[in-house]
């Protein structure tokens, strides 16, 4: 059995060791122009959920459910090459972060730079499938408009069948591709993949229904307020996360996790 508030807490405690790393999912949620744009020139009331599985650096717009897009999908040539830079850059972010918070847990000290040059390549690659997911989808639904009914349960099945992807990269040390036939063998088999994942989507629902409230409706201010307040939400989840995967999928399962505890002292630093 997955005790999830249990990582959980193991990973609150553990969250002041990394609390330079809070920047990332701050940044990663200022690249998102188009959702910042979305929610300023809302005007009216918006309560919305989004059902999410991990990720590997969560931020703002992870939680929060947007209102409802212009009718059509609009591509222009700078949006796209903004996308396709923000991949690349969300990359190498995320590698560091998963990066560092796997050498923190496990040494008490982390170099971001070391661990972003070490795992962009490879997190690069399970970036790229999520593009490739997502344009498909959008495809579809240009082809078949009928299939925008699908596209939310589709979305979180296809999620779900990959998300421990970029955790299997960082604490197994896999490439790309062999993470990514491990993830979908776990989440086909179930145990406790799908437990964990499942605990992980219905801790987050009250999450998402608070953050897109606040963000949403208080326009500006919401964006300002839910940038500062995911960080810590961000960091605490992705190390839950992390641990799960050090412990119960390569260690098998501890009483006590067998990291360095927020009472041991240690004279190293970190760097980001």
């Amino acid at each position: 059995m997955v005790e999830f508030m249990k990582l959980l807490e193991e990973a609150w405690y553990r969250k002041s060791d990394f609390i330079p790393l809070m920047l990332i999912p701050m940044i990663t949620s200022l690249f998102s122009i188009d959702n910042i744009e979305r929610v300023s020139d809302f005007h009216g009331f918006h309560i919305g959920v989004k059902f999410i599985f991990p990720e590997d650096v969560p931020n703002l717009w992870s939680f929060v459910s947007l209102p409802n897009p212009k009718p059509g999908i609009n591509i222009s040539l700078p949006g796209l090459i903004s996308l396709i830079a923000f991949t690349i850059i969300g990359s190498y972010l995320a590698a560091g972060y998963l990066g560092s918070i796997k050498q923190g847990l496990e040494d008490r000290t982390y170099e971001f730079s070391h661990n972003a040059g070490k795992y962009f390549v490879e997190i690069l690659k399970f970036r790229v499938l999520i593009l490739l997911i997502l344009f498909s989808m959008i495809g579809l639904a240009l082809i078949t408009p009928l299939f925008v009914l699908l596209a939310l349960p589709t979305m979180i099945f296809l999620t779900y069948l990959i998300y421990g992807t970029p955790y299997l990269i960082v604490s197994q040390e896999l490439t790309f591709g062999g993470a990514l036939r491990k993830s979908l063998d776990l989440a086909l088999n179930g145990g406790k993949y799908a437990e964990y994942g499942i605990k992980y989507l219905l801790f987050t629902i009250p999450i998402s229904i608070v953050m897109t409230l606040l963000t949403v409706n208080l326009n500006t201010i919401g964006i300002i307020l839910g940038i500062l307040i995911t960080p810590p939400i961000s960091l605490t989840l992705t190390t839950t996360t992390m641990i799960f995967f050090l412990e119960y999928l390569k260690l098998g399962h501890k009483e006590s996790p067998g990291f360095i505890t927020p009472t041991e002292s240690s004279s190293e630093s970190s760097t980001v």
